[in-house]
């Protein structure tokens, strides 16, 4: 089937297992239960053409942790064997001399790993991650500089770092990496802990003092924690766009999907509840314009103004409306974004 306007995205996170050597307090793939079924390498070859032939430009391998698998190293000849780049999500613990040396090999397409990092030291990642993981996470961080591989961090902000986050900027920027990522922690699954939330207060004092650090080090330090002090900065000085009144701004779907490990398509990883389709069985053309997704786009073009927290907000005409996840996973048709609200960012709710 051809539709004459689909237009495919240009990327895609490719979660090749739902295996991981972690238990992570803050995991959002694992909140939903355990993804069992990995497909076989032969699948994934199928899917790998299909990308191919929907011409994607960039995929995310990611997981569970990627290296879980035992056939990566060949799993990633095949993404090298047809015109991708891509990037590779991990934990780092389970880096190898072997694993660098493989990368290396492709690396003519490889644009970075993305090393998850919780904290500075031992006690903050290890009480987030488990015992010994901060000590083995530096040893591939070790690897990854030696073999002269591109690197940033992404930085989960919780209850149990949010006073120490300047110190893991100063520790990312001391391993030479690219950038760090502060992004808000989201209730992505019934499997996580409200009390993983932060003191809003404290989020706010993290976020001024990651912005006079970032000003040092321009297009490093970065994340949805600076975005949202932006936010209120751009409102303060009345610089902010009118938008339309549609409940998120979401673009899932739209520039990006995620493939889980069994073959299901879902908007975002985040969204394992909007199943879009199988793409073992179905074209990723067929997926994007069936009525999943004509389903998946009605939730997000609902109307704010219908929301009995938002509609008499002062801030309505500017607000983006955010990320749906907590919404959906609180069982809400809309809701608010802590991570986009103005008035929360303002410091007013």
């Amino acid at each position: 089937m051809t539709t004459p306007y689909w237009v495919s995205p240009k990327e895609a996170n490719l979660l090749i297992t739902g295996k991981c050597n972690l238990r992570c307090k803050h995991c959002s793939v694992t909140s939903h239960g355990e993804l069992n079924t990995d497909l076989p390498l032969s699948s994934w070859i199928k899917i790998l053409n299909e990308l191919q032939r929907s011409k994607l430009i960039k995929l995310t391998i990611t997981g569970g942790e990627p290296f879980f698998r035992s056939d990566f190293s060949e799993f990633l000849g095949e993404i090298y064997k047809r015109p991708f780049r891509f990037s590779i999500n991990t934990n780092a613990t389970l880096v190898t001399d072997n694993t660098v040396k493989v990368i290396k090999k492709y690396s003519s397409r490889f644009d970075e790993f993305m090393v998850s990092l919780d904290g500075p030291d031992k006690a903050t990642v290890d009480n987030q991650r488990g015992s010994g993981v901060f000590e083995k996470l530096v040893a591939g961080v070790k690897k990854i500089q030696k073999a002269n591989l591109p690197f940033g961090y992404y930085c989960t902000v919780t209850s149990l770092n949010v006073d120490k986050l300047n110190a893991t900027a100063q520790f990312a920027l001391s391993t030479g990496a690219r950038w760090i990522k502060f992004n808000n922690f989201l209730l992505a699954g019934p499997g996580l802990n409200t009390n993983m939330i932060p003191d809003h207060n404290k989020v706010l004092k993290a976020a001024e003092n990651l912005s006079s650090l970032a000003a040092k080090f321009p297009g490093i330090i970065q994340g949805t924690l600076l975005e949202m002090k932006d936010l209120s900065i751009k409102c303060k000085n009345s610089a902010l766009p009118v938008r339309k009144d549609r409940a998120y701004s979401c673009g899932a779907g739209l520039g990006k999907v995620a493939i889980f490990p069994d073959g299901r398509v879902t908007p975002c990883d985040h969204l394992p509840q909007f199943t879009l389709g199988d793409i073992t069985k179905q074209s990723l053309e067929e997926i994007l314009t069936g009525k999943e997704m004509k389903k998946f786009t009605k939730f997000l073009n609902q109307k704010r103004s219908d929301y009995h927290e938002c509609k008499d907000c002062i801030y309505i005409n500017f607000c983006s409306g955010g990320c749906p996840v907590e919404a959906v996973n609180l069982h809400k048709s809309i809701g608010i974004d802590r991570h986009s609200c103005l008035k929360i960012a303002l410091g007013e709710k």
